[in-house]
């Protein structure tokens, strides 16, 4: 099967919303399973779609690996995909529950899930489920963006949340993923995942029924007004489907620290009027230089305190730039 980006088939609706043909897709997913093939060398080798990698690559997990779930554990699925993460889910617990609306792709959950012999799948219409039992883990990954085609309302989001939390046990844990909406990629100029424009999320999000992503005070009003408490919160960077490092509160309270300390002490001997945040750590977008700011603001002399911090345009590839620079010039 040699199938390439360039042969897969988009299809693009009147309002511009350009979405992947999913009966190709899922096609081309389940030929995949049969085969057995190393998913990876085929990717290199350009014979498997962009597309069905990303159903179908390991990388995926990256997202899951740094949670200890607890032994013996019971796990709800909910917006299961292509199963992307259940066979983690399945490997790390006693048993998992997955829920995935298309039937096709439910299939294709237990196809891959089979010889772990821990899964139940269900398919159909969420608000129809009914399950008779209670979770130690209820997991939705990036579905709570599509609560709007589960249901109704300007709070479809806490809907969803309701209408899971009778399933979750009394000492259970929601985990829960969505993209930023404030992400520096679209900033950047990345389309979104949901429509596939750009600047969508930045701009029309609120009256669009394809779905939504959240700012960091938008989902923790979602999930307060749901009725969930003691939250916590992770960054995965750089990127949800690719995470190579998952940050927390801490760690950035500890990065903001250090470095607003530093920034202070430079400040104090050549004054600057800004200070430009590059290399990986401008990842984190406003939740880094907030961090520093906070650290900067207490440690920085009065004449020095009103400096401005920004997020370098190049980020992590400013170096390359650079070398790129030197070499024309011959330096």
């Amino acid at each position: 099967m040699k199938t390439t980006d360039l042969e897969f088939e988009y299809n693009e609706r009147a309002d511009g919303y350009i979405y992947v043909n999913e009966d190709k897709l899922e096609t081309e997913v389940k030929e995949l399973l049969r085969s057995g093939k190393d998913v990876e060398a085929l990717r290199m080798n350009e014979e498997i779609s962009r597309e069905a990698y990303l159903c179908l690559t390991k990388k995926r997990e990256a997202v899951l690996k740094w949670y200890h779930f607890k032994e013996e554990s019971e796990i709800l699925e909910i917006g299961a995909g292509y199963g992307e993460l259940t066979e983690y889910l399945c490997r790390h617990s006693r048993h998992v529950t997955s829920y995935e609306r298309k039937t096709e792709r439910a299939d294709i959950i237990k196809m891959r899930c089979q010889p772990y012999g821990n899964l139940d799948c269900h398919s159909g219409l969420l608000q129809d489920m009914r399950w008779q039992k209670t979770y130690d883990y209820i997991f939705l990954h990036d579905i709570l963006a599509l609560s709007r085609k589960f249901f109704k309302g300007e709070d479809a989001s806490v809907e969803m949340l309701k209408f899971l939390l009778p399933y979750l046990k009394e000492d259970g844990k929601f985990i829960i993923t969505v993209e930023n909406r404030l992400g520096l990629k679209y900033f950047a100029g990345a389309a979104e995942e949901i429509s596939s424009q750009f600047f969508w999320g930045l701009n029309l999000f609120d009256e669009d029924e394809r779905g939504r992503t959240f700012s960091r005070k938008e989902l923790e009003r979602v999930l307060q007004k749901s009725g969930l408490e003691n939250i916590n919160w992770f960054y995965p960077y750089p990127d949800l489907a690719y995470p190579l490092e998952i940050y927390t509160d801490e760690v950035m309270d500890k990065m903001g620290k250090v470095l607003g300390t530093a920034l202070a002490n430079v400040a104090g001997i050549i004054d600057p009027e800004v200070f430009v945040i590059g290399g990986g750590v401008s990842k984190g977008g406003s939740i880094v230089t907030e961090s520093i700011r906070k650290y900067y603001v207490e440690r920085a002399f009065n004449a020095c305190r009103n400096a401005d911090f920004a997020l370098a345009e190049l980020g992590n590839d400013a170096g390359v730039y650079g070398c790129v620079y030197l070499l024309l010039n011959d330096q």
